[in-house]
């Protein structure tokens, strides 16, 4: 409680002397990132294809991945993904090992059943009681 405290007393204490927010996360990316490039700029732009670049090299070094599942199927074994930036497929499928964290709502008992499941709207099987 007294750590909120604090943290709201110093987020709503910032001064004008902060920079704006893209030179902040400039100055992250040069003091973080060793591939950044020394003529960095503060456009947003910019800082987003130097995260990119900076990422893509961390995942295509990664001996392990760590990630969450859509639906896994107890039959089986088998965990599914659904994505749509391809970050998924190159965090899933680069390294040796995968480690898929799920909670039990998100099984389905049969590899039949995620047919049905997976059109749901929120593509997860329901949380039985």
């Amino acid at each position: 409680m007294i750590v909120q405290a604090r943290r709201r007393h110093a987020l709503a204490h910032r001064g004008a002397r902060d920079p704006p927010q893209p030179l902040r996360v400039r100055g992250i990316f040069l003091d973080r990132m060793g591939d950044a490039p020394a003529d960095l700029s503060d456009d947003p732009q910019g800082l987003t294809a130097a995260a990119r670049s900076h990422l893509r090299n961390k995942f295509l070094h990664a001996s392990v991945a760590v990630s969450g599942t859509n639906m896994g199927v107890a039959e089986t074994g088998t965990v599914s993904i659904y994505e749509s930036e391809g970050n998924g497929r190159m965090c899933l499928t680069l390294p040796d090992t995968l480690i898929t964290l799920m909670g039990i709502g998100k099984l389905v008992p049969r590899f039949q059943d995620v047919e049905i499941f997976s059109q749901a709207p929120a593509a997860r099987p329901p949380v039985s009681a």
